[in-house]
């Protein structure tokens, strides 16, 4: 990651307020993936810091049917629980908890292997180097 692209990622505001994650997937899987190409794997990095407002459980399951994988990355506060509810199977390979620190520097590692395609084990493997 360039050292631009970590000051774009640790200047974001925080502007406050709730996590409406189960929100969040269900827009994904109205909204993003039917615009998807055919043929591009269809994977989804939710990272959060907190537990959602509303349920989980359904939209990711929703998500899951049709063939979205998704890694679920918890940072500093993180609900495990619910990161392993929105997760694909298995846990070991999807679920993951990190530090603010550490997310920066992966951010630009995980976007660089998903824009080239590379397959969920490699992502998974990089993803494991920053827990």
């Amino acid at each position: 990651m360039t050292s631009g692209s970590r000051r774009c990622y640790t200047n974001v505001p925080y502007e406050g307020g709730y996590t409406y994650t189960g929100d969040a997937l269900s827009r994904m899987g109205t909204e993003l993936f039917p615009l998807a190409r055919a043929g591009v794997h269809r994977i989804l990095i939710v990272l959060t810091d907190g537990r959602a407002q509303d349920s989980v459980s359904e939209p990711a399951e929703d998500l899951r049917d049709v063939g979205v994988h998704i890694i679920s990355v918890g940072v500093g506060n993180a609900d495990y629980h619910e990161l392993e509810e929105i997760a694909s199977d298995p846990d070991d390979d999807n679920v993951f908890t990190t530090s603010f620190d550490s997310v920066v520097n992966l951010a630009g590692s995980i976007l660089e292997d998903v824009c080239k395609g590379e397959n969920k084990v490699y992502v998974t493997e990089k993803l494991k180097k920053y827990q």
